[in-house]
């Protein structure tokens, strides 16, 4: 999906969360705890790192601080690749 360079440079916790979207379109920083068994603090930090690299998306709403429906999904050009498949 990523490409095999990119791949490559992602570690086993950022591959399982790759993994998860694809699977299931989207994931929340408590998804991303449960599925690396991680603390939460460490998921967003792991979440944001992929979002600063181009890999993700972070959807939330903007006049919120702290918007409880958060969540992030693939960049539009790896999502495309998933239902290319």
């Amino acid at each position: 999906i990523l490409g095999e360079e990119l791949s490559n440079s992602l570690d086993e916790n950022e591959r399982r969360i790759i993994n998860f979207i694809a699977e299931n379109r989207a994931i929340n920083v408590t998804q991303a705890s449960r599925a690396i068994n991680k603390r939460w603090q460490a998921c967003k930090k792991i979440l944001t790192k992929l979002v600063d690299r181009g890999i993700l998306d972070h959807v939330h709403d903007k006049n919120i601080e702290r918007d409880a429906y958060q969540y992030y999904v693939l960049k539009k050009k790896y999502s495309d690749k998933i239902r290319d498949r």
